[in-house]
Protein backbone atom coordinates (compact mmCIF):
# COMPACT_ATOMS: atom_id res chain seq x y z
CA UNK A 1 0.00 0.00 0.00
CA UNK A 2 1.62 3.23 -1.21
CA UNK A 3 0.26 6.49 0.24
CA UNK A 4 -1.27 9.41 -1.58
CA UNK A 5 -1.51 12.82 0.05
CA UNK A 6 -4.05 15.60 0.42
CA UNK A 7 -3.75 18.84 2.38
CA UNK A 8 -6.64 19.79 4.63
CA UNK A 9 -6.43 22.87 6.88
CA UNK A 10 -2.63 22.97 6.57
CA UNK A 11 -2.20 19.30 7.51
CA UNK A 12 -0.81 16.87 4.95
CA UNK A 13 -2.90 13.73 5.30
CA UNK A 14 -1.78 10.40 3.90
CA UNK A 15 -4.33 8.01 2.49
CA UNK A 16 -4.54 4.79 0.52
CA UNK A 17 -6.93 3.72 -2.23
CA UNK A 18 -7.84 0.62 -4.20
CA UNK A 19 -10.25 -0.01 -7.07
CA UNK A 20 -10.29 3.67 -8.02
CA UNK A 21 -12.65 3.11 -10.98
CA UNK A 22 -15.51 1.92 -8.76
CA UNK A 23 -18.27 4.43 -8.04
CA UNK A 24 -19.39 3.25 -4.61
CA UNK A 25 -16.80 3.94 -1.91
CA UNK A 26 -16.04 2.46 1.49
CA UNK A 27 -14.02 4.79 3.71
CA UNK A 28 -11.99 3.31 6.59
CA UNK A 29 -11.12 5.31 9.72
CA UNK A 30 -8.67 3.86 12.24
CA UNK A 31 -8.46 4.55 15.96
CA UNK A 32 -5.99 6.18 18.33
CA UNK A 33 -2.38 5.08 17.79
CA UNK A 34 -3.11 2.89 14.76
CA UNK A 35 -2.96 3.91 11.09
CA UNK A 36 -4.36 2.93 7.70
CA UNK A 37 -2.27 -0.26 7.65
CA UNK A 38 -4.70 -1.75 10.15
CA UNK A 39 -7.09 -2.22 7.21
CA UNK A 40 -4.69 -4.30 5.11
CA UNK A 41 -6.74 -7.48 5.56
CA UNK A 42 -9.76 -5.66 4.20
CA UNK A 43 -7.90 -4.14 1.24
CA UNK A 44 -6.50 -7.57 0.36
CA UNK A 45 -9.89 -9.31 0.32
CA UNK A 46 -11.13 -9.82 -3.28
CA UNK A 47 -14.73 -9.80 -2.05
CA UNK A 48 -14.37 -6.04 -1.56
CA UNK A 49 -13.07 -5.39 -5.08
CA UNK A 50 -16.55 -4.23 -6.12
CA UNK A 51 -15.96 -1.04 -4.14
CA UNK A 52 -13.49 1.80 -4.14
CA UNK A 53 -11.61 1.51 -0.85
CA UNK A 54 -10.12 4.56 0.87
CA UNK A 55 -8.26 4.56 4.20
CA UNK A 56 -6.62 7.60 5.76
CA UNK A 57 -3.92 8.17 8.34
CA UNK A 58 -5.29 10.56 10.95
CA UNK A 59 -3.22 13.65 11.85
CA UNK A 60 0.03 12.71 13.64
CA UNK A 61 -0.45 9.05 12.66
CA UNK A 62 1.25 6.94 10.01
CA UNK A 63 2.53 9.17 7.22
CA UNK A 64 0.27 12.14 8.03
CA UNK A 65 1.63 15.39 9.42
CA UNK A 66 0.87 16.62 12.92
CA UNK A 67 -1.45 19.55 13.48
CA UNK A 68 0.11 23.00 13.98
CA UNK A 69 -2.71 23.55 16.49
CA UNK A 70 -2.74 20.41 18.67
CA UNK A 71 -4.68 21.96 21.55
CA UNK A 72 -7.53 22.77 19.14
CA UNK A 73 -7.43 19.71 16.89
CA UNK A 74 -6.51 16.76 19.11
CA UNK A 75 -9.95 15.98 20.48
CA UNK A 76 -12.96 14.09 19.15
CA UNK A 77 -14.65 17.21 17.80
CA UNK A 78 -11.52 18.53 16.08
CA UNK A 79 -10.61 15.19 14.54
CA UNK A 80 -14.20 14.76 13.43
CA UNK A 81 -13.83 17.91 11.35
CA UNK A 82 -10.79 16.45 9.58
CA UNK A 83 -12.66 13.22 8.89
CA UNK A 84 -15.58 15.24 7.51
CA UNK A 85 -13.42 17.37 5.20
CA UNK A 86 -11.40 14.40 4.03
CA UNK A 87 -14.44 12.34 3.09
CA UNK A 88 -16.27 15.29 1.53
CA UNK A 89 -13.27 15.88 -0.76
CA UNK A 90 -12.68 12.24 -1.66
CA UNK A 91 -16.29 11.10 -2.09
CA UNK A 92 -16.51 12.80 -5.51
CA UNK A 93 -20.27 13.08 -5.24
CA UNK A 94 -20.77 9.30 -5.27
CA UNK A 95 -22.49 7.23 -2.55
CA UNK A 96 -20.30 5.96 0.26
CA UNK A 97 -20.33 4.25 3.61
CA UNK A 98 -17.86 4.48 6.48
CA UNK A 99 -16.15 1.74 8.48
CA UNK A 100 -14.47 2.87 11.70
CA UNK A 101 -12.98 1.20 14.73
CA UNK A 102 -12.31 2.02 18.37
CA UNK A 103 -11.85 5.79 18.89
CA UNK A 104 -12.24 6.21 15.15
CA UNK A 105 -15.95 5.62 15.78
CA UNK A 106 -16.00 8.75 17.93
CA UNK A 107 -14.39 10.84 15.21
CA UNK A 108 -16.89 9.60 12.62
CA UNK A 109 -19.83 10.28 14.94
CA UNK A 110 -18.55 13.82 15.51
CA UNK A 111 -18.19 14.29 11.75
CA UNK A 112 -21.91 13.72 11.28
CA UNK A 113 -22.71 17.10 12.78
CA UNK A 114 -20.74 18.77 9.98
CA UNK A 115 -22.94 17.25 7.31
CA UNK A 116 -21.55 13.82 6.44
CA UNK A 117 -24.36 11.63 5.15
CA UNK A 118 -23.09 8.16 4.31
CA UNK A 119 -25.41 5.44 3.08
CA UNK A 120 -24.51 3.45 6.18
CA UNK A 121 -22.12 3.23 9.12
CA UNK A 122 -20.09 0.26 10.33
CA UNK A 123 -18.75 0.60 13.87
CA UNK A 124 -16.19 -1.94 15.12
CA UNK A 125 -15.40 -2.07 18.82
CA UNK A 126 -17.13 1.30 19.23
CA UNK A 127 -16.43 3.81 22.00
CA UNK A 128 -19.43 6.06 21.27
CA UNK A 129 -20.35 8.34 24.13
CA UNK A 130 -23.41 10.31 25.20
CA UNK A 131 -24.94 12.09 28.19
CA UNK A 132 -26.08 8.82 29.75
CA UNK A 133 -22.91 6.90 28.90
CA UNK A 134 -19.85 7.89 30.96
CA UNK A 135 -16.41 6.67 29.97
CA UNK A 136 -16.50 4.28 32.93
CA UNK A 137 -19.38 2.42 31.25
CA UNK A 138 -17.37 1.91 28.06
CA UNK A 139 -13.96 0.63 29.16
CA UNK A 140 -13.40 -2.64 30.96
CA UNK A 141 -11.90 -1.92 34.41
CA UNK A 142 -8.84 -4.15 33.99
CA UNK A 143 -7.90 -2.80 30.57
CA UNK A 144 -4.56 -1.06 30.01
CA UNK A 145 -6.19 1.46 27.67
CA UNK A 146 -4.51 4.33 29.56
CA UNK A 147 -1.47 3.80 27.30
CA UNK A 148 -3.31 5.40 24.36
CA UNK A 149 -3.63 8.59 26.40
CA UNK A 150 0.03 9.05 27.28
CA UNK A 151 3.07 9.91 25.18
CA UNK A 152 5.44 8.03 27.49
CA UNK A 153 3.86 4.67 28.39
CA UNK A 154 5.34 2.03 30.61
CA UNK A 155 6.72 -0.60 28.23
CA UNK A 156 5.12 -3.51 30.09
CA UNK A 157 1.73 -1.77 30.14
CA UNK A 158 1.99 -1.06 26.44
CA UNK A 159 2.74 -4.65 25.52
CA UNK A 160 -0.07 -5.87 27.79
CA UNK A 161 -2.50 -3.49 26.09
CA UNK A 162 -1.45 -4.68 22.65
CA UNK A 163 -2.16 -8.27 23.74
CA UNK A 164 -5.56 -7.17 25.06
CA UNK A 165 -6.37 -5.66 21.66
CA UNK A 166 -5.61 -8.90 19.78
CA UNK A 167 -7.31 -12.12 20.83
CA UNK A 168 -5.37 -14.25 18.35
CA UNK A 169 -2.05 -12.65 19.39
CA UNK A 170 -0.34 -13.46 16.10
CA UNK A 171 3.22 -12.07 16.45
CA UNK A 172 3.09 -10.20 13.13
CA UNK A 173 -0.15 -8.47 14.14
CA UNK A 174 1.22 -7.45 17.53
CA UNK A 175 4.35 -6.05 15.89
CA UNK A 176 2.35 -4.12 13.29
CA UNK A 177 0.35 -2.38 16.02
CA UNK A 178 3.47 -1.64 18.06
CA UNK A 179 5.04 0.02 15.03
CA UNK A 180 1.96 2.12 14.40
CA UNK A 181 1.85 3.12 18.07
CA UNK A 182 5.48 4.23 18.00
CA UNK A 183 4.88 6.28 14.84
CA UNK A 184 2.40 8.61 16.53
CA UNK A 185 3.82 12.12 16.87
CA UNK A 186 3.68 13.57 20.39
CA UNK A 187 1.81 15.20 22.04
CA UNK A 188 -1.19 13.60 20.32
CA UNK A 189 -1.99 10.98 22.94
CA UNK A 190 -1.58 13.17 26.01
CA UNK A 191 -3.71 15.97 24.55
CA UNK A 192 -6.52 13.74 23.41
CA UNK A 193 -6.44 12.07 26.81
CA UNK A 194 -6.81 15.47 28.45
CA UNK A 195 -9.70 16.29 26.12
CA UNK A 196 -11.56 13.15 27.21
CA UNK A 197 -11.03 14.07 30.86
CA UNK A 198 -12.40 17.54 30.11
CA UNK A 199 -15.40 16.00 28.28
CA UNK A 200 -14.62 17.78 25.01
CA UNK A 201 -17.03 15.76 22.93
CA UNK A 202 -20.65 15.93 21.86
CA UNK A 203 -23.61 13.59 22.20
CA UNK A 204 -22.20 11.10 19.71
CA UNK A 205 -24.90 8.50 20.26
CA UNK A 206 -27.48 11.19 19.62
CA UNK A 207 -25.78 12.23 16.36
CA UNK A 208 -25.61 8.64 15.16
CA UNK A 209 -29.30 8.07 15.84
CA UNK A 210 -30.37 11.42 14.36
CA UNK A 211 -29.03 10.72 10.87
CA UNK A 212 -31.43 7.80 10.51
CA UNK A 213 -29.22 5.52 8.41
CA UNK A 214 -28.48 1.79 8.77
CA UNK A 215 -25.80 0.97 11.31
CA UNK A 216 -23.83 -2.25 11.64
CA UNK A 217 -22.04 -2.76 14.94
CA UNK A 218 -19.58 -5.62 15.34
CA UNK A 219 -17.56 -6.49 18.41
CA UNK A 220 -15.37 -9.41 19.38
CA UNK A 221 -16.73 -12.05 21.72
CA UNK A 222 -13.33 -12.03 23.42
CA UNK A 223 -13.24 -8.23 23.74
CA UNK A 224 -10.87 -7.18 26.56
CA UNK A 225 -10.93 -3.39 26.20
CA UNK A 226 -14.55 -2.24 25.71
CA UNK A 227 -17.68 -3.58 27.36
CA UNK A 228 -19.70 -5.36 24.67
CA UNK A 229 -23.12 -4.54 26.16
CA UNK A 230 -22.85 -0.82 26.92
CA UNK A 231 -24.73 0.18 23.73
CA UNK A 232 -27.58 -2.30 24.21
CA UNK A 233 -30.87 -0.56 23.46
CA UNK A 234 -29.20 2.75 22.63
CA UNK A 235 -28.81 2.59 18.83
CA UNK A 236 -31.72 3.00 16.42
CA UNK A 237 -31.76 1.47 12.92
CA UNK A 238 -29.36 -1.23 14.07
CA UNK A 239 -28.72 -3.66 11.24
CA UNK A 240 -30.26 -7.07 11.95
CA UNK A 241 -31.53 -5.52 15.21
CA UNK A 242 -28.49 -6.74 17.11
CA UNK A 243 -24.89 -5.99 17.95
CA UNK A 244 -22.98 -8.76 16.22
CA UNK A 245 -20.34 -10.54 18.29
CA UNK A 246 -17.72 -12.35 16.24
CA UNK A 247 -16.09 -15.45 17.76
CA UNK A 248 -12.37 -15.68 18.53
CA UNK A 249 -11.92 -11.92 18.16
CA UNK A 250 -10.86 -9.14 20.48
CA UNK A 251 -10.98 -5.37 20.11
CA UNK A 252 -9.31 -5.32 16.69
CA UNK A 253 -11.78 -7.67 15.03
CA UNK A 254 -10.66 -6.49 11.59
CA UNK A 255 -7.27 -8.05 12.37
CA UNK A 256 -8.37 -11.08 14.41
CA UNK A 257 -11.24 -12.25 12.19
CA UNK A 258 -10.98 -10.58 8.78
CA UNK A 259 -12.82 -13.34 6.90
CA UNK A 260 -15.90 -13.20 9.12
CA UNK A 261 -15.88 -9.41 9.36
CA UNK A 262 -15.36 -8.87 5.64
CA UNK A 263 -18.31 -11.12 4.89
CA UNK A 264 -20.46 -8.85 7.07
CA UNK A 265 -19.08 -5.74 5.37
CA UNK A 266 -19.90 -7.17 1.93
CA UNK A 267 -23.43 -8.15 2.95
CA UNK A 268 -24.15 -4.82 4.64
CA UNK A 269 -22.66 -2.80 1.77
CA UNK A 270 -24.76 -4.60 -0.84
CA UNK A 271 -27.91 -3.80 1.13
CA UNK A 272 -27.26 -0.14 1.93
CA UNK A 273 -25.98 0.81 -1.52
CA UNK A 274 -29.15 -0.71 -2.96
CA UNK A 275 -31.42 1.54 -0.85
Amino acid sequence: MNPKFITIANIKLAYYTKNDDADQTIFFVHGNSANAQTWKKQFDDPRLNTYRLVALDLPAHGHSSPSPHPATDYNAIGLGKYVDRFIQKLANGYPYLIVSISLGTNFVAEALIDGLRPKGLIFLGPCLIGPEVPVSDILQPDSHAHVIFTDTPDENDLRQYIREMHYTERPEDLETYLQSYNQVIAPFRSIIGQSVAEQRYNDEIGFVNAVGIPILICMGKEERVVNTNYLDGKISRLWRNEIILLPDAGHLINVDQPDLLNARIVEFSAEVFDI
